[in-house]
């Protein structure tokens, strides 16, 4: 039984093109993800933000590792603020559509 009551934070998504106010899923990996016309979901969270993206680049600059790997590596992050309440492991259908007065 999922019971996660309420939580508000930022969590980590794969989809950069989440806007806020969507109706939010997490996937089997721990990831959120829009909730679509698919599957029940059993999680009630909403985004309160847009995502956004965090880019990370090798600081090892002018190295004998750097200059032996040949170009820099980038890293990045997707994450998004969300809002996760009043969950108590029951399965309900969700409808991809817009949920107005929801993060905006």
């Amino acid at each position: 039984m999922i019971c996660t009551n309420n939580f508000e934070g930022y969590l980590v998504t794969r989809n950069p093109n989440i806007k806020a106010g969507e109706i939010l899923d997490i996937n089997t990996d721990g990831v959120i993800i829009k909730a679509g016309g698919g599957r029940p979901t059993v999680i009630n969270a909403y985004a309160l933000s847009d995502s956004f993206t965090i880019n990370f680049v090798s600081e090892d600059k002018g190295s004998k590792q750097d200059q032996a790997r040949g170009s820099k590596e980038n890293y990045s992050i997707n994450l998004i603020k969300v809002t996760v309440f009043g969950n108590r492991g029951l399965e309900k259908e969700v409808f991809a559509h817009a949920v107005s007065g929801v993060g905006g």
